[in-house]
């Protein structure tokens, strides 16, 4: 017996097949749409070879968004603009950065969102920008790329300097100095002993030297110690001057009352003595006071005065 196919079946399974399809897109465009992103530029200054439309934004590695769109900027032609999808919600601040990242062997570019801080404000858009501008940091290639540039420019510099270093001009002097040395080091060799000699002669003088300026020391404290003795024993004389000049002074005002009695008697001799008897006093004693103040006047004299203001 021959099968018959049931052609209702078969149209009911492909029906069904395809509702089933026709609900899978719709609800993957449907889910596609919920999510809502956010424009950003960025300028880049560097080449972006590698980087293309739909080319994936990442945010510590968390893919965020995509490229939108690349063209050169109409007011600078030495930058980039790039224009990011974004999804909304992700924290884009003023301290964000844009790096270009290229993703192993196959050249493929992406951008890295880095650097952001919870105490950053929220980027929003400045001035004539239609959209908030995120800065941008130099990529791997852009540094290592300055690296290498310094590095070339320091070897240049440095092979200059070693050209100059090697003239002509160097290499005849350094050539000299060689020369030098070698009759310097022979000098040395057939002279070595006279100048060990020399060498112990003058070390002895300075040991000879060194003890005589250590005697020399020790004579000159002892010195000082008997200028200091002397200091004082001037003191003491000083002190029974003054002494001898109080009591002088006593005797004359106790025979000053005496002398009174009768020196309208005496005459003008005696009134003249007894003026000369107290100017000694007071010389006496203004001698004896200034010795007690400064006993070193008997060696070195009576001190300058200091020069007062202006003089």
């Amino acid at each position: 017996m021959e099968s018959k196919v049931n052609y209702a079946l078969v149209g009911a399974f492909v029906l069904g097949l395809g509702a089933v399809l026709i609900g899978a897109v719709l609800w993957l465009a449907v889910g596609t749409q919920e999510k809502t992103y956010d424009l950003y530029r960025v300028y880049f200054s560097e080449s972006v070879a590698g980087l293309n439309v739909k080319a994936a934004v990442k945010y510590r590695g968390v893919a965020v968004g995509e490229v939108a769109d690349i063209a050169l900027d109409p007011d600078n032609p030495e930058r980039v603009e790039v224009n990011l999808r974004i999804e909304r919600g992700t924290p884009i601040r003023t301290d964000t950065r844009a790096v270009l990242t290229t993703q192993g062997l196959t050249g493929l570019a992406s951008i890295e969102l880095t650097g952001t801080s919870r105490a950053a404000k929220p980027l929003t858009r400045q001035g004539d920008e239609p959209y908030p501008v995120i800065a941008t940091g130099p990529s791997l290639v852009k540094r290592l790329d300055d690296a290498l540039n310094k590095l070339l420019g320091d070897a240049g510099r440095l092979t200059d300097r070693l050209d100059r270093l090697l003239g002509d001009d160097n290499q005849a002097a350094f050539r000299e100095l060689v020369t030098n040395l070698a009759q310097l080091s022979a000098a040395l060799a057939r002279n070595g002993d006279g100048v060990l000699d020399s060498s112990r002669a003058t070390l002895d003088e300075a040991r000879r030297a060194a003890q005589e300026i250590t005697a020399l020391g020790a004579r000159a404290k002892k010195s000082l110690d008997g200028v200091d003795r002397t200091v004082a024993a001037f003191g003491d004389t000083a002190r029974s001057l003054g002494a001898t000049g109080r009591s002088v002074e006593r005797v004359v005002l106790d025979t000053r009352r005496e002398v009174q009695q009768f020196s309208g008697s005496v005459g003008p001799e005696v009134a003249a003595l007894l003026a000369e008897s107290r100017r000694l006093v007071e010389v006496i004693q203004r001698v004896g006071g200034e010795l007690e103040r400064e006993p070193r006047m008997l060696l070195f004299g009576k001190p300058s005065e200091r020069p007062g203001p202006g003089e």
